[in-house]
């Protein structure tokens, strides 16, 4: 069975203290009409009860709003990586990474730039080249293991 989540377990237990509250606000209003008189101390008891029930009504509604209980970390796309990480490494790890050299990369990449394959059309709008041929030098070699082996 799946774990509940951490924040609909909150709201659970949020809904049971208002449940409970309110008992306590009805048992209170019940039996205080038999009653003539009211000591001060249960006043003040109802009073904090009321006040701590508007307080758990109101948290109740900003977290029925919000979907995660914390910040998300946000994850890098493809582009964040093209952008930031790959024009910061150096020849050898560019190398690793993308299989060839970086000025042979760059090179490919101004010549294929101009193929018909790589313009956009407003209906098929098409990410830069530098980031397809890096997508397809990451990737090019493990998925054609199979064939280079001859299987």
């Amino acid at each position: 069975m799946p774990q509940a989540k951490e924040r609909a377990v909150l709201l659970r237990k949020m809904d049971r203290r208002i449940e409970l509250l309110r008992l306590r606000r009805e048992d209170c209003s019940s039996g205080s009409s038999s009653e003539d008189t009211e000591s001060s101390s249960d006043s003040s008891d109802t009073s904090s009860e009321e006040c701590e029930l508007d307080i758990l009504k109101t948290r109740r509604r900003f977290l029925r709003r919000c979907l995660y209980l914390r910040k998300r970390s946000l994850v890098p796309k493809i582009s964040h990586f093209v952008d930031t990480i790959l024009s910061r490494l150096n020849d050898v790890r560019f190398k690793v990474d993308l299989r060839m050299y970086t000025e042979f990369f760059v090179d490919l990449a101004d010549r294929l730039a101009g193929h018909r394959v790589f313009r956009s059309t407003i209906q098929n709008p098409q990410r830069p080249v530098q980031l397809q041929l890096m997508v397809a030098t990451c990737t090019w070699p493990a998925k054609t293991a199979s064939c280079r082996n001859g299987a």
